[in-house]
C-alpha cells in the first residue's frame, strides 16, 4: 500500500476493457449513516458521494436504526440515489440500560457494559451485519471491504470478514481506539487487554489503515514500522457545495429555528457568538462562560449587544445556561442545513478543547474553516487544532487554562466587532486541502492499492 510522500501510487481511475468503463466494487460498512445525527456521518457520505467519480461504486452497509441517537433526516438527501444502501438491524442495550438506571441498578448496568458489551455498545450489530455482508459479497462480487469506526464493533466485522472472505480490506479510524486519552477503554485487566489485541490484529490484517490525523499514523507506524506503506492520513474535511448553499440560506431573514433565550435585537446589532456540537469531556466550557460573566459584570461587553447561540444535544447545557439565560440561547438539535445556517450568521465560533487534549480534532473544526467566520479556538496552542487554525488564518487561539489571556482576547475581540473590524483573511490554499473532493481521490487509491494487492496474492496462490 501507498503512504503519503511514496512516489509512485496506483491510479484512482476507472479500468478501461475494449472500451468499456469498469467500475471497481468496495463494500462500505459504517454504522454512522444518515438518517443517524451521529459525528461521523458527514465523513461517510461524502467518500460515498465522490468515490464514484474516481472508478469505485459504494454499497453502504449499515444499521436500520439506533435508538441511542437521533434522527436528522434531511442529511439523506446528500446520498446519491445510484447507490445502494443495506440496512440490517441490531440489538442495542440502550432500552435495557434505561431501566436499569431508573432502577438505580447502576452498578448492575456497568457490570454488563464491561462483561458482555465487547468491544463495545454496537456489539449487537454484529451478527446482522456479517450476514449481511456476506450475502452482498457474493451478489455484488465486492472487490474491497471498507470498515469504519467508531464503533469499533465495525472493525470486528470487518476483521472477521478478511478472514472469512481474504477480501482485500481497508480500514478507517476516525478516532483513536486503545491509545485514544480522552475516551479510555473501561474496564482495565483482561478487559484492556482484550481491547489493545484486538486492535493490533485489526491494523495488521488490514490491507490498508487510514487515519485523521498525520501523529495517528505515525504511532500506528511505530507500532508496524515492517508494514509503514499501508498506513495512510486523510484528514476530516467538508463538501465545499455544501456551504455554498449554507451561504445563500444564511442570507435568509426567516429564523433558524425558534428559541427558548430572548431575541432583543437583530443579528447586526450583537456580538453572535455560535457553537454548534455538544458539550462532552474534553469540550470543557467552564473557563469561557466564566469569562463571558467577569466581562458582562464589568462593563467590557455591553449585555444588550451580546448573545451566545448553542445548536446540539442537550448534554451539560443546563450547567452552563444556568443564570446565563439573557444572553445564552439553546436552540436544540437542529438538522444539518439549519446548522450550517446557523454557523454562517456568527460574528465568532466557537472552538472549545481542554488543555490536556491536544490530539482532538472535532469534526465542526472543519465545517468552521469552510465557513469563512473568525473562529475563537480555546484550545491547547501546541495541538493539533491550534495549528490548522494557525495555518489556514482562520482565527484566534488562546490557551483554555489561562482565563485572563481568554478574558483579553474576547474583550478585544468585541471591540474590534464593535468597530467594524473583526474578520480574518483565510489561506484559501490552506482550507482547500480540505475539500472532500481533493481529499477523495487519495482514498481511491488506497482501496485501488489493496485491491492489486490482493489481486496479486491470488494470482500466487497466497
Amino acid at each position: 500500500m501507498p503512504s503519503e510522500g511514496t512516489p509512485e501510487r496506483v491510479p484512482a481511475v476507472p479500468d478501461r476493457k475494449c472500451g468499456v468503463l469498469v467500475m471497481k466494487r468496495v463494500l462500505f460498512i459504517t454504522h454512522s449513516f444518515p438518517p443517524l445525527a451521529t459525528a461521523g456521518v458527514q465523513r461517510a457520505v461524502s467518500f460515498v458521494r465522490h468515490l464514484p467519480s474516481f472508478g469505485w461504486e459504494p454499497t453502504v452497509l449499515t444499521v436500520g436504526s439506533d435508538p441511542a441517537y437521533g434522527i436528522d433526516r434531511s442529511t439523506c438527501a446528500r446520498v446519491p440515489p445510484s447507490v445502494t444502501v443495506v440496512r440490517t438491524g441490531m440489538l442495542s442495550p440502550v432500552l435495557l440500560f434505561k431501566a436499569l438506571w431508573g432502577l438505580r441498578l447502576h452498578r448492575v448496568a456497568a457490570l454488563i457494559g464491561k462483561a458482555v458489551l465487547f468491544p463495545d455498545d454496537k456489539i449487537g450489530w454484529f451478527p446482522f451485519a456479517v450476514r449481511a455482508a456476506l450475502r452482498i459479497c457474493r451478489e455484488k462480487r465486492i472487490d474491497v471491504v471498507y470498515t469504519t469506526s467508531p464503533p469499533e464493533t465495525a472493525q470486528l466485522i470487518g476483521l472477521y470478514l478478511k478472514r472469512r472472505l481474504r477480501l482485500p480490506w481497508v480500514v478507517d479510524y476516525r478516532n483513536e481506539w486503545f491509545t485514544n486519552p480522552y475516551a479510555p477503554v473501561r474496564g482495565g485487566g483482561l478487559r484492556a487487554a482484550a481491547h489493545a489485541r484486538l486492535e493490533r490484529q485489526v491494523a495488521r490484517t488490514a490491507d490498508g489503515v487510514i487515519t485523521l490525523s498525520p501523529a495517528h499514523t505515525r504511532m500506528m507506524v511505530e507500532e508496524d514500522p515492517a508494514n509503514a506503506s499501508k498506513y495512510a492520513t486523510i484528514e476530516n474535511g467538508f463538501d465545499a457545495d455544501e456551504f455554498a448553499d449554507a451561504a445563500a440560506a444564511a442570507l435568509d431573514p426567516r429564523p433558524t429555528a425558534r428559541s427558548d433565550g430572548p431575541r432583543t435585537l437583530p443579528d447586526s446589532d450583537v456580538l453572535k457568538v455560535v457553537y454548534v456540537g455538544v458539550f462532552h469531556s474534553t469540550m470543557d466550557g467552564s473557563t469561557f462562560f466564566e469569562v463571558c460573566d467577569r466581562l458582562l459584570t464589568r462593563g467590557a461587553i455591553d449585555r444588550k449587544r451580546f448573545r451566545f447561540c448553542m445548536a446540539g444535544y442537550p448534554w451539560r447545557v443546563g450547567k452552563y445556561r444556568r443564570g446565563r439565560e439573557s444572553w445564552f440561547e439553546y436552540l436544540g438539535y437542529l438538522e444539518r442545513h439549519d446548522a450550517l445556517r446557523l454557523m454562517h450568521t456568527a460574528d465568532l465560533l466557537l472552538l472549545l478543547i481542554r488543555h490536556d487534549a491536544p490530539r482532538t480534532l472535532p469534526g465542526k473544526l472543519y465545517e468552521y474553516i469552510a465557513t469563512g467566520k473568525p473562529i475563537l479556538a480555546l484550545v491547547p496552542p501546541e495541538g493539533l487544532a491550534a495549528d490548522i487554525v494557525r495555518r489556514t488564518r482562520t482565527g484566534f487561539v488562546v490557551p483554555p487554562d489561562r482565563p485572563e489571556e481568554v478574558e483579553n482576547l474576547l474583550g478585544c475581540l468585541y471591540r474590534k466587532w464593535a468597530e467594524g473590524g473583526l474578520k480574518v483573511e483565510p489561506s484559501r490554499e490552506e482550507v482547500a486541502r480540505y475539500e472532500r473532493s481533493i481529499q477523495v481521490p487519495r482514498l481511491a487509491e488506497i482501496l485501488a492499492a489493496a485491491e492489486a494487492d490482493g489481486r496479486a496474492r491470488r494470482a500466487t496462490g497466497r
